[in-house]
C-alpha cells in the first residue's frame, strides 16, 4: 500500500509533486511514482471528457401479429358466419348444400326446427327431410313440396300459394286449383306432399302448408324457377330520342342522359354499364341499372354496353347501346391566306365537324356563290368558281383559272344544321410571298454586306405564271456599344422605329437576287427586313440579323467592343462557373464536421489535445528531475 498524507488522508501518489516529497524518495521510487501519477491524470481526463453512455432507444418494432386461429373443430363455417355443429345443423347443411343462399337457408332451417314442435298432443311439422328452398329450371319435369304433420288429429291441412297473389291449391286430399299439373301425395295420416309437373316460370313463389290450429301452424317452401339473366329493354327516362334501332338514342349536346337497363332472370340479375373501348373498360361508376351522364358532350358519344348476370349464365348477357350527340357545326379553314397568280388553279377547303351533317354555302365578299347550273355551263363565258358541297367533313371551292379582277377577295364557307351555323374565312390575293434569304448572317467585310435571296418557287422574278414583283424593299438599322463601361445600345438613328431603306428592282434573268449595303460600321449588329411589292400590296416580310467584320487594324476594338461570339463564350463561361458552386438549402441548418458514425468530433478532439499536452508536461518534468 502507498503511504497516506497526514492531513488529507489520500494516497501520497496522488498528492502534488513537491521538492520535499521527492527528496525523501529513492531514484526507483521517484520513477515509478511519477509514472503512476501520469496514468492517474490520464484516467481523470479521460473520464472528464468522455461522453455519457446513451441507453439504446426502445424498440419501435410493431407488436407481433397474432397467429391465425382456425375455427373450432365443432364449428360449421358458412361464408362469414360460424355456428356450432350439431346433428341438426349438419342435417340442415346437407339439405341446402349448393344453394346460392346457403347461410340464410340453414338459419331458417334451424329456426324452423326449434319452433315446429308444440305442446303435447298438439300438431307439429316433422322437418326430417323437409325443404325450405327448391331450385328448378324452367321446363324441368316436376317439383315435390313435402309437408308431414304429426299429431294431426281432426285438423285440416291446406296448401296455399302466397305470392304473387294468395291462391288455395288444396284442402286435405281435395285439389281446388283448376291447373291439372298439381297433384297430392298423401297417406291420410299427416303426409300431404304437393307435386307440380311441367314446371313454368309462373310457378315460382312461396308455398305454405297450413294447419288450422289457433294460432295457425304454417310450413313455408320457396320454389325458385331458375332462369338465366337477360337484358330485355333499354328505357330512356327523359330527353333521349329512340332511333329506329331498338337500342340507339340521340341527344343534343349539354342534355342530361338517363337510361335504364331492364334485366330479367331468376334470381334477379345484377346490372353493369360499360363504355365500349378496346381493350374493354371497367364498369362505369354508377354500377347499377341506370346510366346517368350530366351535360353530355360529343366526346361521350359512342357505343355503350349493358350486361346482366345472375350466376346461372355461362357468360353475362350483353346488349350494345348506341348514343349519338347532336352539336353545332365547327368550321376550320385549312389555309386562311392563299396566294395565286393570274390563270392559276386554286382549291379553297374548309374542314367541318358537325352532327347531324351540315349543309354548306360559299360566299365571296358577302355574296352567295350558287352551284353551277345548266344555263351557266352553256353560256359563252365559262364559270370558273365552282362550290363543291361534298359529303363528309369538308367542303371545297374550286377556282379553275384565277382572274385577279374577279376572283381576288375574301371567301367564307358556311356550315349549317338545326343547331346553328359556323363560318370559316379564306383570303385569296396576288400579294408576293416572302423571299428566301441565302446569304450568311456573318459578313466578311467591315463596312459593307451583300444580301442575297431567291423566290420561294425557285423561279426568277416575274416568270410567266408566277405572282409579279415590281421591286424589293430593304429596311435596316444597326447598333453597337461605345465602351465596356456604358452597355447601352446606340442605334444608327435616334428613333428606333426608323430604318434605313434601299429599293432593289428585280433581275428577271436570274433566280438569285442581291443587294450590297454600304457605309456600315465594323463589328456591329444590323437588323434587316426584306419584302417584295407589287400592285396588290406589300408581300410577306422576312427578317435577318447580321454582324459586320472586325477591323483588323484597330488594336483597341477588342477592348472597346464585344462580338456576338464573345458574348456567347462569356455566357457559357459564366453559366459553367455558376454551376460549380454547390447550392445550399436556406431552410436546412448549417453543416458541421461529423464522424462517420454521426457523432460530433469537437469534444473528442479537445480531450485528445488536453491529454496529449498534460502527458508531455509530466514527461518533461520527469526527464528534468532525473538529469
Amino acid at each position: 500500500m502507498f503511504p497516506l498524507t497526514p492531513n488529507t488522508g489520500i494516497c501520497r501518489l496522488c498528492h502534488p509533486l513537491s521538492s520535499s516529497t521527492l527528496g525523501s524518495m529513492t531514484g526507483r521510487e521517484k520513477f515509478y511514482k511519477t509514472i503512476m501519477l501520469s496514468l492517474a491524470f490520464l484516467l481523470i481526463l479521460d473520464v472528464a471528457f468522455s461522453e455519457p453512455a446513451v441507453s439504446p432507444a426502445p424498440s419501435q418494432d410493431p407488436p407481433a401479429k397474432k397467429a391465425y386461429q382456425h375455427p373450432r373443430q365443432d364449428m360449421l363455417v358458412l361464408g362469414s358466419t360460424a355456428i356450432i355443429e350439431t346433428e341438426q345443423t349438419a342435417k340442415c347443411y346437407k339439405q341446402y348444400q349448393g344453394s346460392p343462399t346457403l347461410a340464410k337457408d340453414v338459419k331458417r332451417c334451424l329456426e324452423a326446427s326449434t319452433t315446429t314442435k308444440g305442446a303435447p298432443g298438439e300438431p307439429y311439422f316433422d322437418i326430417d327431410g323437409g325443404q325450405l328452398l327448391i331450385s328448378k329450371y324452367e321446363g324441368d319435369r316436376n317439383a315435390k313440396l313435402t309437408c308431414v304433420v304429426r299429431d294431426l288429429g281432426n285438423r285440416n291441412v291446406v296448401w296455399m300459394k302466397m305470392r304473387p297473389l294468395p291462391i288455395m291449391i288444396s284442402i286435405n286430399k281435395i285439389l281446388n286449383a283448376p291447373d291439372s299439373r298439381y297433384s297430392l301425395e298423401t297417406d291420410n295420416n299427416g303426409t300431404f306432399n304437393l307435386q307440380i309437373d311441367d314446371l313454368r316460370r309462373a310457378d315460382e313463389g312461396i308455398y305454405e302448408c297450413q294447419v288450422n290450429t289457433d294460432p295457425q301452424l304454417a310450413w313455408s317452401v320457396t320454389l325458385q324457377i331458375v332462369v338465366q339473366a337477360t337484358v330485355s329493354d333499354i328505357v330512356p327516362v327523359k330527353n333521349g330520342k329512340r332511333d329506329g334501332r331498338m337500342f340507339s338514342f340521340t341527344y343534343n349536346e349539354t342534355d342530361s342522359v338517363e337510361l335504364i337497363c331492364v334485366g330479367d332472370g331468376s334470381p334477379s340479375p345484377s346490372i353493369e354499364w360499360r363504355k365500349w373501348r378496346e381493350p374493354p373498360q371497367p364498369p362505369l361508376p354508377a354500377g347499377n341499372v341506370t346510366l346517368q351522364i350530366e351535360s353530355i358532350n360529343r366526346s361521350q358519344a359512342g357505343k355503350y354496353e349493358c350486361a346482366a348476370e345472375n350466376g346461372y349464365n355461362e357468360a353475362p348477357d350483353i346488349r350494345p347501346v348506341f348514343i349519338k350527340v347532336n352539336y353545332k357545326p365547327e368550321v376550320v379553314a385549312l389555309v386562311t391566306d392563299v396566294r395565286a397568280a393570274a390563270g392559276e388553279y386554286r382549291q379553297l377547303r374548309c374542314g367541318v365537324d358537325a352532327y347531324p351533317k351540315a349543309k354548306y354555302t360559299w360566299k365571296k365578299d358577302g355574296v352567295t356563290l350558287d352551284p353551277p347550273s345548266g344555263a351557266i355551263k352553256n353560256s359563252p363565258r365559262k364559270q370558273t368558281t365552282i362550290p363543291l358541297f361534298c359529303g363528309g367533313n369538308y367542303t371545297s371551292l374550286v377556282i379553275v383559272s384565277v382572274d385577279p379582277d374577279r376572283d381576288y377577295g375574301t371567301y367564307s364557307c358556311h356550315a349549317t344544321n338545326f343547331l346553328g351555323t359556323s363560318v370559316g374565312y379564306i383570303n385569296l390575293s396576288g400579294k408576293p410571298m416572302a423571299p428566301v434569304i441565302t446569304s450568311s448572317p456573318v459578313g466578311n467585310r467591315r463596312h459593307a454586306y451583300k444580301l442575297t435571296w431567291t423566290q420561294q418557287n425557285g423561279q426568277p422574278p416575274n416568270y410567266p405564271g408566277t405572282i409579279p414583283v415590281n421591286y424589293y424593299q430593304i429596311r435596316y438599322r444597326g447598333w453597337w456599344r461605345d465602351s465596356t463601361k456604358d452597355r447601352r445600345k446606340v442605334y444608327s438613328l435616334e428613333d428606333e422605329s426608323n430604318f434605313l431603306e434601299e429599293v432593289m428592282f428585280p433581275d428577271s434573268t436570274k433566280a438569285q437576287q442581291y443587294c450590297v449595303l454600304n457605309e456600315l460600321r465594323y463589328n456591329a449588329t444590323y437588323d434587316i427586313q426584306l419584302y417584295a411589292v407589287n400592285e396588290y400590296g406589300d408581300g410577306d416580310a422576312v427578317n435577318l440579323t447580321i454582324y459586320t467584320a472586325l477591323a483588323k487594324s484597330d488594336s483597341n476594338i477588342t477592348e472597346e467592343t464585344t462580338t456576338p461570339n464573345d458574348v456567347a463564350i462569356q455566357g457559357s463561361i459564366s453559366s459553367s462557373s455558376k454551376g460549380t458552386k454547390e447550392r445550399e438549402d436556406p431552410d436546412q441548418p448549417a453543416k458541421s464536421w461529423q464522424n462517420t458514425d454521426g457523432g460530433n468530433t469537437a469534444p473528442s478532439t479537445r480531450a485528445t489535445l488536453v491529454t496529449t499536452l498534460t502527458s508531455l508536461i509530466i514527461l518533461l518534468r520527469c526527464i528534468d528531475f532525473y538529469k
